[in-house]
């Protein structure tokens, strides 16, 4: 007889919890059944009720299920695998079964021979979730009616706390030292222009405690610390309390503005470098035709044995379900990347960067104001949004309010562009449309209403198949 493969998802979504106090019963019903359990997936801290497990469940299916023997999944209780509602759960056991799996339930086994229950439980475990959630945000808003501190304390500063009988309660928060040392030159340093990997690297290569504190920082990190509103004064959840900024409302607008100004690098493990730009065939562009409703084909690259040698090439590919090309002329991979580069190159246009004019003091004031009452609305306080409307009315009038535009930064495109990095110009390719055409022409258009800039230029010849 055949052993069957299997594996286990012990999700949690609370610090309290734990994956392994799940272990033993997932174990143990694995080996009542007679399965070789191939592993016990950890999916810890991410919440079946904003459906924030699904990728780490459907990952584990993907190694397991597609990719290697197993045939089962496990789950405790219907709840540990979703608790968004009948549609989403089935959607998810759906999936899980498409890649080649059943689906069963060790602390709910009725349920493996009984499926039509699984429905109700859905909808039980989505309405139990609602409830805590209600209770919670009743908590907070108890908790923020009385001075407490509600939600995490941000990096860069300490709790404040005071005693309430037995209990310490925390009531805001202060600045320490690294925050005091530390935010200004992130935001200082993103103002300069430097890239938030670069921020990164330089608080890694100095030894300062990351939020998570393992001394691991990356992007992600220095983008949600120069996104919070907390350290310009309006800390989100939270926005009667009353503490001390680390940075201006004016220095947070102007790193927020550097930060969305430069090109971002993608996401994803790639086996082989990422390919420069995405071209469209030119031989059918604007063409709605059967394999490509849409009009527009992407071309994608590869590679053929020529002459004794490999001859890398873009091809038609056509678009949609059922998508086909059109049968154009291969087109020289090396030839069009060299020729996007001289073009981009050869932009003489003056480089447009965001620009932030800071108001008067009035207008500082004001804006502060507006972010509290906006985390206000979003927590549902209405009469802290009052209070802080009357604040806001006791403030004299700007003379001079901020502002945002486009100004030219003293390079020009192509200054630009050659200052760029490989990864970089490939991001900054995504933005634009690349038309490729059969007879060696190239046009390139930039497709949003920020910029009217479109170039054609010639492809260097090449050995063309």
């Amino acid at each position: 007889m055949t052993e069957e493969h299997a594996i286990a998802i012990a999700r949690v979504s609370q610090m309290k919890q734990r994956p392994e106090d799940q272990r033993p019963e997932l174990v143990a019903y694995a080996e009542r059944k007679g399965y070789v359990l191939d592993e016990v997936v950890p999916v810890h801290g991410r919440s079946a009720f904003h459906g924030r497990h699904v990728k780490q469940v459907l990952d584990a299916v993907e190694k397991h299920v597609r990719r290697g023997g197993a045939t089962v999944v496990i789950f405790r209780h219907v709840d540990r695998s979703s608790r968004e509602g009948v549609f989403k759960g089935f959607d998810l056991l759906n999936k899980i079964m498409a890649a080649g799996a059943r689906i069963e339930f060790s602390e709910q086994e009725f349920l493996n021979v009984q499926p039509g229950w699984i429905g109700p439980l859905f909808e039980l475990a989505k309405e139990e979730s609602k409830i805590k959630q209600d209770r919670k945000n009743q908590g907070n808003a108890r908790k923020r009616a009385e001075g407490e501190l509600v939600g995490n304390v941000p990096w860069g500063y300490d709790p404040v706390t005071v005693k309430r009988g037995a209990l310490d309660v925390r009531i805001g928060i202060k600045p320490n030292a690294l925050g005091r040392k530390w935010v200004p030159r992130i935001f200082n340093e993103a103002v300069a222009g430097k890239s938030v990997e670069s921020i990164a690297a330089m608080l890694g290569a100095e030894g300062v405690p990351s939020p998570q504190k393992n001394d691991a920082w990356g992007r992600t990190t220095i983008r949600r610390i120069i996104a919070s509103t907390t350290y310009c004064g309006a800390m989100k959840g939270n926005p009667n309390l009353k503490f001390e900024a680390l940075v201006s409302v004016e220095l947070h607008k102007r790193a927020n503005l550097a930060v969305a100004s430069r090109t971002r690098q993608g996401r994803g493990t790639v086996v082989r470098e990422p390919a420069f730009l995405k071209p469209v065939c030119g031989a059918c562009y604007g063409e709605k035709r059967k394999g490509a409703p849409s009009g527009v084909s992407p071309m994608y690259r590869s590679v053929k044995p020529l002459n004794g040698k490999e001859y890398a090439y873009y091809y038609c590919a056509g678009h949609g379900t059922n998508r086909k090309a059109c049968g154009a002329d291969l087109i020289d991979l090396a030839a069009l990347d060299a020729a996007v580069d001289s073009i981009m190159t050869a932009d003489t246009d003056p480089y447009l960067v965001l620009s932030y004019s800071a108001g008067d003091d009035n207008d500082e004031l004001r804006a502060v104001i507006n972010e509290k009452i906006r985390v206000a609305q979003e927590a549902s306080d209405y009469l802290l949004v009052a209070q802080l409307a009357q604040e806001a009315m006791q403030i004299g009038p700007s003379i001079r309010k901020a502002s945002v535009g486009l100004v030219e930064s003293g390079q020009t495109n192509g200054e630009h562009w050659q200052a760029l990095s490989m990864a970089e110009k490939r991001e900054e390719l995504k933005r634009w449309v690349v038309i490729a055409y059969p007879d060696g022409k190239v046009r390139l258009f930039f497709p949003r209403g920020d910029r009217d800039r479109s170039v054609v230029g010639d492809m260097i010849e090449a050995e063309r198949v």
